[in-house]
C-alpha cells in the first residue's frame, strides 16, 4: 500500500486548489455577470489556504495555525453554499455564516491543544458533514433545464463527501498522537478522497456555468431583446423545421406593421418607441393560443403563424389583435400613448405545395394592403378574396 505523509497531502492538496482557483476567477473574469463563479472561485482558494496553515503548523504558533486554518476550509464549504444559492438565484445568509466562523475560531483559541485533539477531529466532522448536507440541498434546488441531472449528481456526490468525512473521523485513531499531523493512514486516505470528491463537484459546477452559457447564446441566437419574441432567423428555421408537408391542415401567416412608427419615434423619442414595441408584444402574446408562434420580422414589423387555423380563425385572430392594441395604448411616462396596426393574412396550405416563404411573401402583399386601405385593418391576399375589418 502506497504511503502517504499528512503534511505532504496537505501542502499537495493547496497547490492543487490554487490551480481550481485560477481556472474558477478566469472564467468568472469572462463574463462577469455569472458572479456565482466568483463565490465558486473563493471555494478551492479557502480551502487550499486553510490546508497551508494547518500543513505548517510548527511554523507558527498552533492555535494560530489550526484556529485560521480550519476556519479557512469551513469558509470554504460556506462560499460552495453561498455560490450554489447565488446561482439558483436564492437569498444569501451572510449573518448566519460570519456567526459559525466566529464561534468556531473562538474553539479553537480555548481548544487547541494535544488533550484536545480527539474532540477537535469530532467537531471539525460532524460539522463538515452537515455543511456536505447543506450543499446537497443547494444542489437539489436548481432545477434550469440542461443543469438537473448535473445537480442531482452534485447532490449525490456531496453526500458521499459528508460520509467521507464520518468515516475519516470514525476512523481516527488518536492513541498517543498529538497533533493531527501525525494521524495514520486511514485518516489520511480519508483526506484525500474528500478532496477528489471535492474536485469532482468543481467540475460539476463548471458544467452547471456551461449549461447556463449555452441557454443564454441560445436565447440571444433565438430571441429578440427588446420585445421578448422570437427573431427572423428562428422563425424561418423552426417553420422549416416543423415538417408540415404530410398535414392535412392549413395554417395561416399574418404580417403585422406598426402604423406611423416612424412619427411616434419623431415626435416621442426612440424610447417612446421601445415602450411602443414591448407593449405591443405583450399584447400580441396574450392573444395567441400555445400552439401559435410569433416572432419581431425586422424593426416594426412582426409575423405570426398559426397553426392548424382555418380562414375565418385566423381573420378572428387577426382582428382580436386589432383591436386589443386599438383599445390598449402604451403607458408613458407622461401620457397613454394610443396607436393602431394594420395586419396582412395568408393561408398556408404546405398540402398543396406551398412553401413557409411564399405564404409570408403573400401575407407581406396583404400588409402592404392594409396600408393602402387607410391602415388599422385586416387584409387577406390571394385567389381574389379581400377581408377588411374596420379601418
Amino acid at each position: 500500500m502506497i504511503h502517504l505523509e499528512i503534511q505532504t497531502t496537505y501542502l499537495m492538496f493547496s497547490m492543487a486548489s490554487l490551480v481550481y482557483t485560477i481556472g474558477l476567477f478566469a472564467s468568472w473574469m469572462g463574463d462577469r455577470q455569472e458572479r456565482s463563479l466568483l463565490f465558486f472561485s473563493l471555494a478551492p482558494l479557502l480551502s487550499g489556504l486553510g490546508g497551508l496553515f494547518i500543513g505548517l503548523q510548527k511554523l507558527m504558533p498552533l492555535w494560530l495555525a489550526l484556529g485560521i486554518g480550519n476556519v479557512l476550509i469551513v469558509g470554504a464549504y460556506q462560499s460552495m453554499i453561498m455560490a450554489l444559492a447565488y446561482h439558483a438565484r436564492m437569498p444569501l445568509h451572510w449573518k448566519s455564516a460570519l456567526l459559525l466562523d466566529l464561534v468556531y475560531l473562538l474553539f479553537y483559541q480555548f481548544c487547541y491543544t494535544p488533550e484536545w485533539l480527539y474532540t477537535r477531529i469530532v467537531v471539525n466532522g460532524v460539522l463538515l458533514f452537515l455543511l456536505h448536507l447543506l450543499i446537497a440541498r443547494r444542489f437539489l434546488l436548481i432545477d434550469e433545464p440542461g443543469s438537473r441531472i448535473t445537480a442531482r449528481i452534485g447532490s449525490l456526490i456531496s453526500v458521499l463527501g459528508g460520509l467521507t468525512t464520518l468515516w475519516r473521523t470514525l476512523s481516527a485513531d488518536h492513541q498517543g498522537v498529538n497533533s493531527v499531523l501525525q494521524m495514520g493512514q486511514a485518516f489520511t486516505w480519508g483526506l484525500v478522497a474528500s478532496f477528489f470528491l471535492n474536485c469532482l463537484l468543481l467540475f460539476l459546477v463548471l458544467h452547471l456555468y456551461h449549461a447556463r452559457l449555452r441557454s443564454k447564446l441560445s436565447r440571444l441566437a433565438s430571441f429578440d431583446d427588446l420585445t421578448g419574441l422570437y427573431n427572423r432567423r428562428y422563425f424561418q428555421d423552426s417553420l422549416n423545421q416543423r415538417r408540415l408537408d404530410s398535414s392535412p391542415d392549413s395554417h395561416a401567416i399574418l404580417m403585422i406593421d406598426i402604423d406611423r412608427f416612424k412619427r411616434i419615434n419623431d415626435e416621442h423619442g426612440h424610447l417612446a418607441g421601445d415602450v411602443v414595441l414591448r407593449h405591443f408584444a405583450h399584447c400580441l402574446r396574450s392573444q395567441l393560443r400555445q400552439q401559435d408562434m410569433a416572432a419581431r420580422f425586422g424593426g416594426e414589423e412582426f409575423v405570426v403563424f398559426l397553426q392548424a387555423t382555418s380562414l375565418h380563425e385566423a381573420h378572428a385572430i387577426a382582428e382580436r389583435i386589432r383591436k386589443k392594441i386599438e383599445q390598449s395604448p402604451a403607458d408613458l411616462q407622461d401620457s397613454p400613448l394610443f396607436y393602431t396596426v394594420s395586419i396582412g393574412l395568408s393561408l398556408y396550405q404546405p398540402m398543396h405545395g406551398q412553401s413557409a416563404r411564399e405564404s409570408v411573401e403573400q401575407a407581406d402583399k396583404a400588409l402592404y394592403l392594409a396600408k393602402r386601405s387607410g391602415r388599422n385593418c385586416t387584409q387577406l391576399q390571394g385567389d381574389e378574396l379581400i377581408l377588411q375589418a374596420a379601418g
